[in-house]
């Protein structure tokens, strides 16, 4: 059926969760599973004119399938490998022996965690491709632009980016049992903690961040390439945990390094959340990029109301706080997920000690984080 990939190419590119909710952590336009519009407008534009010239065709040959698409899904450099949808084995005709067998690869999906999760995702992807092979989707290819790794970084609008998709499968009669729906919603591993405090919840967990290439790319050697992973970005959600919480919700700040965090308000089958990111370095690594920049962990958070006396204070390490190294790995996933938890140390203090908050500096704040790498103003 040769309209099937063109519709799984505007599909999958509409939802970003295809891309990065279920995926390794090497991710974005240096990373091993580039989607076409990381490579830029340029790509994407000739990607939406060859689908367009395919879709006028009655019929397509497979080879003329993969001559239209194959120049367009790559990474940067022209690897055919490290793409998201990968049809370097679909009707290629360099690849004697296994270049033409018809296969294409979806390089977005990590290994999970439980058997239960891998079937649920496994079985996700059959619904799509069968949803779209009864229903036609000619959809335009969107163009993200900075938002693609900006709100799609965080998990809270990966998650409601999934929800879509399983709404479409349900209207198209592919809609799946709660149990599967629960495996595929499952992402515990993301968690670093949650934290009640004045009558609200404050969760933790680990964003998405897109680590850039060092140094020129054709001087790597080998099949492996030189990247910075310093860089961390954190989701911070903040939720009403009883009735007190719901009133006093929209007066909480919340800052990071003594930076205010302008907090988006956001609604889901949850009720309201207050949603935003944060970025910064985590560790120094031995070579990588910024030379003047420096560690900046443990990360400061603090979280106050004017009509509370008390803020409560938040020291999140990325290591063992009390320094060195675990005596062994993690037993078990419970093991795991308690060290993640005790990286994050509380206390409460006066509220009048935390002072006015800081200027954050010009281009450290986009629309869904705050980028504290930047240096600081005042």
């Amino acid at each position: 059926m040769p309209q099937l990939l063109p519709r799984l190419l505007r599909y999958v590119l509409r939802h970003p969760c295809f891309s990065y909710l279920f995926a390794h952590d090497y991710v974005g336009a240096s990373g091993q599973s580039v989607r076409p519009d990381e490579r830029g407008a340029d790509t994407l534009a000739e990607l939406r004119l060859s689908l367009a010239l395919l879709e006028a065709q009655p019929n397509v040959d497979p080879a003329t399938l993969w001559q239209s698409l194959a120049p367009c899904l790559t990474d940067p450099t022209g690897n055919a490998h490290r793409t998201e949808l990968n049809v370097e084995k679909l009707w290629n005709p360099a690849e004697p022996g296994r270049g033409q067998l018809g296969l294409v690869e979806m390089r977005a999906l990590r290994m999970q965690d439980t058997p239960e999760r891998a079937a649920a995702v496994g079985a996700l992807m059959r619904a799509v491709i069968a949803m779209l092979m009864v229903r036609e989707y000619h959809d335009e290819l969107p163009d993200h632009g900075a938002l693609l790794h900006d709100r799609y970084a965080l998990p809270y609008f990966l998650e409601t980016d999934l929800e879509e998709v399983l709404a479409d499968l349900t209207a198209a009669g592919f809609g799946f049992e709660p149990a599967l729906e629960h495996e595929l919603r499952r992402d515990d591993f993301r968690a670093l903690a949650s934290i009640e405090f004045g009558g609200v919840t404050l969760s933790l967990r680990r964003a998405l961040e897109f680590w850039p290439l060092v140094g020129d790319v054709t001087l790597q050697q080998g099949t492996s390439r030189l990247v910075d992973a310093s860089t961390t970005r954190l989701e911070l959600v903040l939720r009403a945990a009883n009735r007190e919480g719901e009133r006093l919700l929209d007066g909480f700040e919340l800052r990071a390094r003594g930076h205010r965090l302008p907090l988006r308000s956001e609604t889901d089958a949850r009720g309201v959340a207050r949603v935003f990111g944060v970025r910064y370095r985590s560790f120094l690594p031995l070579k990588g990029l910024h030379p003047l920049l420096g560690e900046q962990s443990p990360l400061l958070l603090s979280l106050h109301h004017p009509e509370l006396a008390e803020a409560l204070e938040l020291s999140l390490y990325d290591w063992k706080p009390t320094g060195g190294g675990y005596d062994a790995l993690p037993s078990d996933i419970a093991d795991a997920r308690s060290r993640r938890s005790d990286r994050c140390v509380t206390r409460t203090k006066p509220r009048v000690e935390l002072g006015a908050p800081k200027t954050i500096a010009p281009r450290a704040l986009s629309s869904y984080s705050l980028d504290l790498r930047y240096p600081s103003i005042g």
